[in-house]
C-alpha cells in the first residue's frame, strides 16, 4: 500500500502482491489481483508470466494459453526474452527458446547470460564448436568475477572432453 502511494497502479506492485498471495496459498486473491491488473491494462511481462504460473496451478488451461500468447505477442526487451526462453526450456520447447535467445542477442549482444543459455542448448544438441564459441562470447562480455569464473570453468571442462 505504501509503495502504491509512490507509484500508483504500477504493474510490478500488482505482480508482487499476486506472487505473495500465491505463495501464501491464497490462490483466489492472487487470481483477483492479477486479473484486476490485466483489466486495468497495468501489465508487465513478469505479471503475465506469474499469472500464467497461477493459471497452471489452478488448472485453467484456457487462461494459461491466453497468457502464453500474450507473452509471445508482447514486444519485449532482451531480459524479458531471457525469462521467456528459460521458461520454454523448462517446458522442453527448445526451438522456441533458441529463437528467443537469438532475438535477445540481436537486440543486446552485450548480455553475457544470453550466450550462456544458448550455449547450454547447443551443448545439449551436441554442437560443441558452437558451444565453445558461445561460452567465449559470454566470457568476453561478463563483468561479474564469480560468473566469469563459472563460464571459464565450463569452457575448460568442455575443452577437456573434446
Amino acid at each position: 500500500m505504501q509503495a502504491n502511494r509512490f507509484t500508483p497502479n504500477d504493474a510490478e506492485l500488482f505482480n508482487i502482491a499476486g506472487v505473495l498471495h500465491r505463495r501464501a496459498g491464497d490462490l483466489k486473491s492472487a487470481h483477483m489481483i492479477y486479473q484486476t491488473a490485466l483489466d486495468r491494462n497495468d501489465i508487465s511481462i513478469n505479471l503475465i508470466n506469474n499469472y500464467r504460473i497461477l493459471a497452471k496451478e489452478l488448472g485453467d488451461k484456457t487462461l494459461e494459453k491466453r497468457l502464453t500468447s500474450q507473452l509471445v505477442d508482447k514486444e519485449i526487451d532482451p531480459y524479458e526474452l531471457l525469462v521467456i526462453a528459460k521458461n520454454n526450456l523448462h517446458q522442453g520447447k527448445v526451438t522456441q527458446a533458441k529463437k528467443q535467445l537469438e532475438l535477445a542477442i540481436a537486440k543486446a549482444p552485450y548480455i553475457s547470460e544470453l550466450y550462456l543459455e544458448l550455449a547450454k542448448i547447443r551443448y545439449q544438441q551436441g554442437n560443441t564448436a558452437q558451444t565453445q564459441s558461445l561460452l567465449e562470447k559470454a566470457i568476453q562480455y561478463e563483468r561479474n568475477k564469480e560468473r566469469l569464473n563459472v563460464y571459464q570453468a565450463k569452457l575448460t571442462s568442455l575443452n577437456k572432453h573434446n
